[in-house]
């Protein structure tokens, strides 16, 4: 069905906890598909969220924000490294275009936006002919979504959390019929 996608861009965008990862990882479960990308992760000590990193898929991971970085440049508690996104997340996405697989951005927000250099490749890729799938925070969605055509939204709500894997699934065979 891959071969169908060519173009196919698809953003999750949804509340902070409402599900938008896991929902993703489902949908891709479902469809058997191998991808190249990021998540974000969070780092959690004694139950309580301490910072967050970006792993690649199948790599390695960077911390990105921490309690315990310098706070020159914070968001709420954590201190935050935009070096990160600047040379690892680039490098990432710049992996990604180069694998030919599905590119997955888990999860692009408003600390992503702040690094001119990663989103310059963020909207890169939302310009190419690549599959990508990506969960988006969304109070940042006006930012990552732009002035991009032909990108299919869906909101994840506490209400449909349980049942929209199902209209993604139907939403990806009424594209695959419209492409054929």
């Amino acid at each position: 069905m891959i071969e169908y996608l060519s173009g196919f861009k698809l953003i999750i965008t949804g509340n902070i906890g409402v599900g938008k990862s896991i929902v993703l990882q489902k949908f891709i479960k479902q469809l058997s598909i191998d991808c190249a990308g990021f998540k974000t992760e969070k780092i959690v000590e004694q139950d309580r969220i301490v910072g967050y990193r970006l792993t690649e898929i199948g790599g390695k991971s960077e911390t990105f924000a921490h309690i315990n970085f310098p706070k020159k440049i914070s968001l709420h508690d954590y201190g935050v490294d935009f070096s990160v996104f600047r040379n690892f997340g680039r490098d990432i996405l710049c992996r990604s275009l180069d694998s030919n697989k599905v590119i997955l951005m888990d999860e692009l927000g408003i600390i992503e936006e702040k690094e001119p250099l990663f989103c310059n490749k963020v909207k890169d890729i939302f310009l190419s002919n690549y599959v990508v799938l990506a969960v988006v925070q969304k109070r940042a969605l006006d930012f990552w979504l732009g002035d991009f055509n032909g990108v299919d939204v869906f909101e994840v709500t506490l209400e449909n959390r349980g049942s929209i894997v199902e209209k993604l699934l139907l939403y990806l065979e009424s594209f695959v019929k419209r492409e054929t």
